[in-house]
């Protein structure tokens, strides 16, 4: 290692890193402390002659102060992991885990040149070891996995070390043993994980075939560590058979032929896992199916499993999946698939009904509006296959219709068979223009809309929307119309020549009259007898 110049420290430690065994309690007492590194040490620049500088005059004969990483000052005579060792040494009397971090000495002393008091710190890491650095937890070996299947092998790295420096040192690699001497090692792919927050190394196997060995083989610094994993093949264990389901308007229970021990191969219990999806291909749901938490137990030994209450809905398919858990391994998962019966739907929404319209087809007035319905999107309970509206006069309850209901004015059918289908979406949504049959009395007294749904299971509740007044659409306009305009335009503008004649010629005679008070009268009235006239 290069030591730092003199302008840049005073002060540097004997390694950037230091390791430490768990195993060094062993031989607290041995005389071996050198050889195992059980100690820290601070290097002043007065004891090395690579920094060929001054020395600042008396650091060699201070004692620095040591300090964790966290914070922590560490006093020697106070601690059980700590013995005072030589002026710039600090000895490790007992190795414990949570010394795996960084570890500063600092100097105070007084610069001699600037006479003034200076601070030198150096700091190294400090890595610990465990007895068994590599170790599986609670795993019994050989391992056993069954054929055909990908299992993870798991191993935990019990090495202490600041936590940035786990990314930065430490190499895993994964392989197979293929003889004593010779080992095939696997790609650092997608199938390796190291997770230093926890410290697993995990690596998956595929396709597992036939019995092996793995190894986990980890290296840092100059130190190298491995483990070996047998595992043995398994037959899997046979799958649950006979999947049946049984419903009703309550619950939903699917069952299957209960499995029994095997004297070599101990039976756990099932991994069951229900999904319910809608029936509806257009909805979320039905791409998406949702798994059902039944609160039951992650391993049952019951053979059924029921679903209840709000887990159970109308058009849904529900498929529950089966796996029989033996000590060796898992079955080949079973699945069965039901679905169940529709329900009446739920109230339409009605998203835009606009007032009526007037208009008139071939002479004669013709009575429409338009409306756009919304099938109901939270529970979808079946397929829409019609609407009914039913346009209604609120006001007059009581008078003479020639409906059943004496508030109803007309009734229309919405379906996916007349006129109307190519309005209907794949939801069951609508969205066009209705055609009443109502007469021209009639139509002006309807202020109210109610539709309903139906799906194969019948008429569900109505939704009720006000109709604000009607208008006229699409008004025709004969030739007689505008040939009366133009009449009317033409006996107008004449009136308005006869008047302005008339009024001019007023204005002369009032002129004229004016004349007979002016002394050249005689002589005008000879000069323009015919005015007179």
């Amino acid at each position: 290692m290069l030591f730092p110049s003199y302008e840049e420290r005073v002060v540097a430690p004997l390694a950037r890193y230091t390791v430490l065994s768990m195993a060094h309690n062993d031989y607290k007492y041995s005389d071996d402390k050198w050889t195992h590194a059980r100690y820290l040490k601070c290097v002043v620049c007065s004891a090395n002659n690579i920094l060929r500088t001054r020395c600042p005059f008396g650091v060699d004969s201070i004692s620095p102060k040591w300090i964790l990483g966290d914070g922590t000052v560490i006093y020697p005579h106070d601690s059980d992991f700590f013995e005072p060792g030589n002026v710039h040494e600090l000895y490790i009397a007992k190795v414990d885990m949570s010394l795996g971090q960084r570890v500063s000495c600092t100097f105070d002393y007084t610069d001699q040149t600037a006479q003034k008091p200076t601070q030198a710190t150096a700091e190294q890491d400090v890595i610990v070891e465990a007895r068994e650095p590599l170790k599986l937890k609670d795993v019994e070996l050989p391992l056993k996995q069954t054929v055909e299947e990908n299992f993870t092998l798991v191993v935990y790295l019990d090495i202490a070390m600041r936590q940035d420096l786990y990314e930065e040192l430490v190499n895993v690699t994964w392989g197979r043993v293929v003889n004593q001497s010779e080992k095939e090692w696997f790609p650092n792919d997608y199938r390796q994980n190291n997770n230093w927050d926890t410290r697993h190394l995990s690596y998956e196997i595929q396709n597992f075939t036939q019995n092996t060995s793995y190894i986990c083989h980890v290296t840092y610094l100059d130190r190298a560590m491995s483990i070996q994993i047998p595992v043995q093949t398994m037959v899997k264990p046979p799958p649950v058979s006979n999947i049946s389901s049984y419903v009703t308007e309550s619950a939903l229970t699917f069952s299957w032929d209960p499995v029994g021990n095997d004297r070599n191969n101990y039976f756990d219990g099932y991994e069951v896992r229900v999904t319910r999806a809608s029936a509806a291909s257009y909805s979320e749901s039905h791409l998406q199916p949702q798994l059902l938490d039944l609160g039951s137990d992650a391993l049952s030994r019951d053979p059924h499993v029921t679903v209840k209450g709000d887990l159970l809905k109308p058009f849904s398919v529900y498929e529950v999946t089966v796996v029989a858990v033996y000590e060796s391994g898992k079955s080949v998962e079973q699945s069965v698939s039901l679905k169940t019966k529709e329900a009446v739907p739920d109230q339409p929404i009605i998203i835009d009904s606009g007032g009526l319209q007037i208009g008139l087809h071939e002479g004669t007035e013709v009575y429409f509006t338009t409306i756009i319905i919304g099938a109901p999107k939270v529970d979808i309970k079946g397929i829409i296959l019609e609407y009914k509206l039913e346009f209604l006069d609120n006001m007059a309850k009581k008078r003479r219709r020639r409906q059943v209901s004496p508030d109803v004015l007309d009734t229309i059918m919405i379906n996916r068979k007349n006129e109307y289908k190519g309005n209907f979406l794949e939801d069951g949504s609508f969205s066009g223009t209705v055609n009443l049959t109502v007469t021209g009395d009639e139509v002006r007294n309807i202020n109210g809309l109610r539709v309903s749904a139906r799906t194969g299971a019948g008429w569900g509740p109505p939704s009720g929307s006000i109709i604000a007044g009607y208008s006229r659409a699409n008004k025709q306009t004969s030739a007689w119309v505008y040939i009366i305009v133009v009449v009317v335009i033409l006996v107008v503008l004449f009136l308005a020549f006869v008047a302005f004649w008339h009024i001019k010629r007023n204005n002369q005679v009032k002129n004229i009259i004016k004349t007979q008070y002016n002394p050249l009268y005689p002589l005008m009235r000879s000069v323009v007898p015919d005015q007179w006239r």
